[in-house]
C-alpha cells in the first residue's frame, strides 16, 4: 500500500528558492553562505545570522502553498518556540512547522559551527538550506564532499547515514517522512544521556505531539479540498471526453447525410 503524504520535498525546495529570491528582492540583499550584520554592544559583538524578514517570507509562502500549517481556528499565526537539539554529536536550535507519525517540517539551524553524525533512520530526509552551507560526506563515496549552498537541498535516503558539518550562520529548512518514530531516540537521548538537558527534552516531546493534536482538523480539512479538487478535475475530464464524442458523432452523422 502506498503512503500519501501531506508534504512534498520538490514543492518544499521550490518555496525555499522562491522565498530567497523575494527576500532579495525586497532587500538588495543577496543571501550568501556568510553571516548577517554585525553590531558592537560594549565588548561583545553581535551578529545577526538570519534575517526575520526571510523567516516570515518563507513561513507566509508556506501557509499559502499548505493552509494547514501554523494557523488554528482562530485565524492567528501561531508564535515560533525555539528549542536547543542535540543529536549525534551536533547541537543546533530548531522550531516545529509540522509534526505527525509520518512527516515532520522544522527550521533548524545554527549561529555558530556544529557537526555530527546524521542517525541511521527508515526515513528520508531533505535539508534545504536558506542561509550559510552545509557540508557533508555520505556512506556511499565518504571521499567525496558534497557542499550545499542557499537553495540547495541534501537528501539523505532511507537507511543510510552520512556525517556534516555546517558553517556560521547555516539555517535550514529540514522536511522528514516515514517512520518519524525510529529517528526520536537518536534527536532526544542525548538530552537524557549526555547534557541532561530533560526541560528541552520534555518540552520537544510536548510540543510534537502537541502540535499533532492541534492540527488534526486542519489536515483533515485539507484532505477534503483535495479529494473534492480531484473530483471536480475529474468530472471536468469526463465533461470534456463526453463533448468530444458528441462532436464526434455529429460529425459523423453529418457525412451521413450526405
Amino acid at each position: 500500500m502506498r503512503i500519501k503524504y501531506l508534504l512534498d520535498p520538490q514543492v518544499l525546495q521550490r518555496i525555499c528558492t522562491e522565498s530567497l529570491d523575494e527576500y532579495n528582492n525586497k532587500t538588495n540583499k543577496k543571501v550568501s553562505n556568510s553571516v548577517g550584520e554585525t553590531s558592537k554592544s560594549g565588548a561583545t559583538e553581535v551578529v545577526e545570522t538570519i534575517d526575520k524578514n526571510l523567516v516570515d517570507i518563507l513561513l507566509n509562502n508556506l501557509t499559502t502553498e499548505y493552509p494547514f500549517l501554523y494557523k488554528g481556528t482562530n485565524g492567528k499565526t501561531r508564535k515560533l518556540k525555539w528549542v536547543v537539539s542535540t543529536a549525534a554529536g551536533a547541537t543546533g536550535w530548531l522550531t516545529l512547522l509540522f509534526t505527525s507519525l509520518r512527516e515532520y517540517l522544522i527550521l533548524f539551524g545554527c549561529a555558530n559551527i556544529t557537526d555530527g553524525h546524521s542517525g541511521r533512520y527508515r526515513s528520508d530526509v531533505y535539508d534545504t538550506i536558506l542561509t550559510g552551507e552545509m557540508i557533508a560526506s555520505q556512506n556511499d563515496d565518504p571521499t567525496i564532499c558534497h557542499v550545499y549552498k542557499p537553495s540547495a537541498t541534501g537528501w539523505l535516503k532511507k537507511g543510510e547515514i552520512k556525517s556534516y558539518s555546517i558553517t556560521k550562520g547555516t539555517w535550514m529548512l529540514e522536511y522528514s517522512r516515514g517512520n518519524i518514530v525510529s529517528m526520536l531516540p537518536t534527536g532526544l537521548m542525548d538530552n537524557l544521556s549526555s547534557n541532561l538537558d530533560f526541560k528541552s527534552f520534555f518540552w520537544t516531546v510536548k510540543e510534537y505531539f502537541g502540535l499533532m493534536r492541534y492540527k488534526r482538523e486542519e489536515k483533515r480539512v485539507f484532505k477534503r479540498n483535495l479529494k473534492t479538487q480531484y473530483k471536480l478535475e475529474k468530472q471536468k475530464i469526463r465533461k470534456t471526453q463526453q463533448s468530444k464524442k458528441e462532436v464526434q458523432i455529429g460529425r459523423a452523422s453529418c457525412r451521413e447525410r450526405v
